[in-house]
């Protein structure tokens, strides 16, 4: 019950349907989280000489060393962080802009605080670059939470388009990203997968 009350909040707004992808995106995410666990760790925790010495001598000498290494922190991050995650294959997901496609957790830019307007836990269409007039009259008849952020050379290198719109879930992930900022699409989205209107919190 505790499960289903949870995906009613991220899903809410949403018809009763969508919740059938609830259990689906979770249960991949869960062997993923299971299995990058157990790979990283396993043989840290098991008993005998082996680990030992790679809990004492191994492990200690190889964070020094990857900390300073180019890329590094940045990977070690995202997997600890679970933001490589992904729900592409879920019927919830649609569309491609830039590198960033439906399913996939919104990525993080620091000098955009681009995290900031997900506190608000309710759909939001967000534009890295200009945001399209129609595009925007859609978002507010639909009863969307629109933010627009300038488009910013952190954003080219985390994979977002320029001028591209990303329709973001009430959990963080992007149900429908758009190269084009296309107004029809996103109305066929919304309707196709029953989100409802009156969903912005501001």
């Amino acid at each position: 019950m505790q499960e289903i009350e949870r995906a009613k909040l991220v899903y809410r707004w949403a018809q009763h349907d969508i919740l059938d992808t609830y259990s689906p995106e979770r249960m991949a995410f869960a062997l993923k989280l299971v299995s990058s666990t157990d790979r990283a760790f396993g043989p840290l925790v098991h008993r005998g000489q082996w680990s030992k010495f790679l809990r004492t001598a191994v492990l200690p000498n190889a964070l020094r060393i990857l900390a300073h290494a180019p890329g590094i922190p940045k990977m070690i991050f995202r997997t600890i962080s679970q933001t490589r995650i992904t729900y592409r294959d879920s019927a919830f997901s649609e569309g491609r802009a830039g590198e960033i496609r439906g399913g996939d957790r919104l990525p993080w830019i620091g000098v955009l605080d681009n995290f900031k307007p997900l506190d608000a836990i309710c759909w939001q269409l967000h534009v890295y670059g200009k945001t399209d007039a129609v595009l925007a009259e859609a978002a507010q008849g639909h009863g969307l939470k629109l933010v627009n952020f300038e488009f910013h050379d952190d954003a080219a290198e985390a994979g977002l388009a320029n001028n591209g719109a990303y329709l973001v879930r009430p959990d963080g992930h992007i149900g429908l990203a758009l190269p084009t900022q296309d107004a029809a699409t996103l109305t066929d989205y919304l309707a196709g997968n029953g989100v409802t209107s009156g969903s912005a919190e501001n």
